[in-house]
Formats: C-alpha cells, sequence, structure tokens
C-alpha cells in the first residue's frame, strides 16, 4: 500500500496502536523461541562439568531498553553496549571471549 492510501485509510489513532504493538511485537516470546532455547541448552549440557546447572531460560534473550534511551546514544555507548552482548553471548555458549575479542572477561 502506498503512504497515500495508508494516510487515507488509516486514522492517526490507529497508526499509533499499531505502532505500540509492533514495538512490543519484536519482545515478546514466541512458541519458537522457546524451543531454540531448549535446544541449545541441551547442546550446551553435554559440554559443561554440571549439566544440571543448564537451564533453558538461560537462552531466552532479554530485552531491556539501555539507560537513557529516550535519548539517542553516543558511538561510544553504542559500541560499549555491543561489546556487552557480545560478550554474554560468549558467555552462553561457552567460547574465549579473550580469543576473539582480544579482551579479558
Amino acid at each position: 500500500m502506498s503512504l497515500r492510501e495508508c494516510q487515507q485509510k488509516v486514522t492517526s489513532r490507529e497508526f499509533a496502536l499499531w505502532k505500540v504493538y509492533l514495538q512490543n511485537e519484536h519482545t515478546r516470546f514466541h512458541r519458537e523461541d522457546y524451543l531454540f532455547a531448549m535446544i541449545a541448552a541441551e547442546v550446551r549440557r553435554t559440554i559443561v562439568k554440571n549439566p544440571n546447572s543448564v537451564k533453558a531460560d538461560d537462552f531466552l534473550l532479554k530485552f531491556v531498553e539501555p539507560k537513557g534511551s529516550s535519548k539517542k546514544l553516543t558511538k561510544e555507548q553504542q559500541e560499549e553496549l555491543r561489546r556487552q552482548q557480545k560478550l554474554n553471548w560468549f558467555g552462553m555458549v561457552g567460547l574465549d571471549s579473550e580469543e576473539f575479542l582480544g579482551e579479558g572477561k
């Protein structure tokens, strides 16, 4: 649908409601998210010393708003956020972040 057609068919209130819905939809978990988390946990259990300590919830992404999210993040803040996310992922899959990122944990 073109922008002009959308403006004719959708009220501003309905547009605002869709916007809120779509902003929240990407953070909502679906059945597939839980399935993949369970698979990832099972794979992880095969390589750890204490398999009972691995929980599927550890592999579900946590969606949080960065502090001061109403403002644009500076380039340094974006880089730090990216670095923290990489460290979290390396930790979840049992990789050494120092080997990949060249820094200590």
